[in-house]
C-alpha cells in the first residue's frame, strides 16, 4: 500500500506563516497606540481649559520594542506647569510670576491700572500664601479609561488570529 499526499501547496502556506511574528508586533504597536489614545482623552476631558487651553495639548506616543523588549506607551502634556495643576500648590512657594503675567493677560485677570507684570506678581504672592486646588485630571483620566485599555489588552489575541486567519484565505 502507498499514500501519496500532494505537498504543492506547503510552501505557499508556510510562507503566511512567516509574516505572523509581524502581525503580532504590528497588532500590539495598535494596540498601544489605543491604549495611549484612549488614556489622552480621557485626561483631555478632565483637564482645566485655562485661560489659552494651552494645558489641554497633550501629546501621546508609543516606542520601543514589541516582541523581544518593551513596548512602552506614554501620554505627555507639553505644558511645564501640569504637575502644579495636577497636583496643586502647596502654600508656602511663590511660582514664577512671569508665566503668571503672560496668564492674566490672556485670562485677563488684571486689577484696573494694573499692569500684566504686576498682577503677576500679585497672583505669584497669593498663590505662594493659599496654594491651588489639585485638579487630578491625569489620576481621573487614567481612572476612567483603565478599563478600556485592560479590554484592549484582553482582546488582543482575538485580533491577532483574526488577522492571520485572513492572511491565510
Amino acid at each position: 500500500m502507498e499514500i501519496n499526499i500532494d505537498m504543492s501547496g506547503v510552501d505557499a502556506l508556510a510562507r503566511k506563516f512567516d509574516t505572523t511574528p509581524q502581525v503580532i508586533a504590528d497588532e500590539m504597536e495598535n494596540t498601544m497606540w489605543a491604549s495611549v489614545k484612549a488614556v489622552e482623552q480621557a485626561i483631555g476631558t478632565r483637564t482645566p481649559v485655562g485661560a489659552t487651553g494651552d494645558l489641554r495639548r497633550i501629546k501621546g506616543n508609543v516606542g520601543g520594542q514589541s516582541l523581544e523588549g518593551t513596548l512602552e506607551g506614554t501620554v505627555l502634556f507639553e505644558e511645564p506647569y501640569a504637575p502644579y495643576v495636577e497636583d496643586g500648590r502647596a502654600p508656602g512657594r511663590m511660582p514664577p510670576p512671569d508665566a503668571l503675567a503672560y496668564w492674566a493677560l490672556r485670562k485677563p485677570a488684571t486689577l484696573p491700572g494694573e499692569t500684566p507684570e504686576q498682577a503677576g506678581w500679585r497672583l505669584a504672592m497669593s498663590i505662594a500664601k493659599k496654594g491651588t486646588k489639585a485638579a487630578h485630571m491625569v489620576k481621573d483620566g487614567w481612572a476612567a479609561s483603565r478599563n478600556t485599555v485592560i479590554d484592549l489588552w484582553k482582546t488582543i489575541d482575538r485580533r491577532i488570529a483574526q488577522r492571520i486567519e485572513d492572511k491565510l484565505k
